[in-house]
């Protein structure tokens, strides 16, 4: 029962469990947890249960981390084809690139991105996403060891998951990558190379390249890497369970926002290459900091930050890292 000041019986329910307010509203939900993994609810002043009940759920923005909150549909039904395939030699750095064709047609920007990561030593594996049917053979011969022509369901994560599950062996490999097409680059294959051997001497078993502190700070899913020891302790389990998300806005929230977490719940330590670049106030730093990212050797530009307006082509040529 309420008593002094909060036994005035027109006090709103929700009001009680603000976090001005010494309350929760139960064991399983904390008001001061909540706003401190959703940055944006905090800075806009939003009642966290009000928040939570009114658009949260629907967001997939659990207070706590449930087991099974990275976990999309399966991939049972998903269509695909291997076009191409060269047996995963064991001991090798492995690199994962999802990328999206509305007609299986590989852009430039993405066969440079291919062949770069091929040049500086990578096994790489291509999993595109297609907006039409799945080709039975190749169009092309793309710089790759083995390609996966899959529908287009899921996004990048989709893919990824998608493809340790048809090649589990992907758990012997010295490393692990998982990347995208959401990058030019790598730019410059001394800095990239230069990058993969600092990644190299870290001892954290799973390493992202940059953190964001956009609706909560995380690290980062467009480039993560698990090392051998975090595959000798089925880190692989993680990415592969993650499946299938419908929603951008849900994959965002349940698995973007939760990666980070989920590793570290089953004990893996996390490294962040790139921490702390800009600001945290600045937000996404491969967006607002990408110069700052060049000058510390990051040898990628986000083409989000491209098509957006806020890196120019003229910056781009005009930056003495490039």
């Amino acid at each position: 029962m309420l008593t002094g000041e909060y036994s005035n019986k027109s006090l709103d329910p929700l009001s009680l469990y603000n976090p001005d307010f010494a309350f929760d509203p139960g064991p399983n939900f904390c008001n001061r947890s909540y706003l401190d993994r959703n940055r944006d609810v905090k800075t806009g002043g939003f009642n966290p249960l009000w928040h939570f009940l009114s658009s949260g759920i629907d967001e997939c923005r659990w207070p706590e981390l449930q087991q099974d909150i990275l976990r999309g549909t399966s991939q049972t039904h998903v269509d695909y084809r291997i076009i191409k395939y060269a047996p995963i030699r064991r001991d090798t750095d492995c690199l994962v690139y999802a990328a999206y064709s509305p007609d299986s047609q590989l852009s430039e920007l993405q066969k440079n991105a291919l062949a770069n990561y091929q040049r500086t030593g990578h096994f790489v594996i291509l999993v595109l996403n297609v907006g039409c049917g799945i080709i039975e053979t190749p169009l092309d011969d793309p710089p790759c060891e083995i390609f996966v022509c899959r529908e287009n369901i899921g996004f990048d994560f989709g893919a990824w998951s998608h493809v340790t599950e048809i090649f589990p062996s992907l758990d012997t490999s010295s490393s692990l990558t998982f990347t995208n097409d959401s990058l030019l680059g790598p730019l410059d294959l001394y800095a990239y190379s230069d990058m993969i051997s600092k990644l190299r001497e870290s001892e954290a078993d799973v390493q992202f390249l940059t953190n964001n502190s956009e609706v909560a700070i995380h690290p980062q899913s467009y480039y993560f890497r698990l090392t051998r020891s975090a595959l000798n302790k089925d880190a692989l389990e993680i990415v592969s369970g993650i499946g299938n998300h419908k929603s951008k806005l849900s994959l965002i929230h349940a698995v973007e926002l939760n990666l980070e977490r989920a590793f570290v719940n089953e004990g893996f330590s996390i490294g962040v290459l790139f921490e702390n670049a800009i600001d945290p106030d600045r937000g996404n730093p491969t967006i607002h900091g990408w110069s700052e990212l060049l000058a510390r050797g990051f040898p990628f530009v986000k083409i989000q930050g491209v098509t957006t307006g806020y890196i120019s082509y003229s910056d781009l040529e005009k930056d003495e890292h490039l």
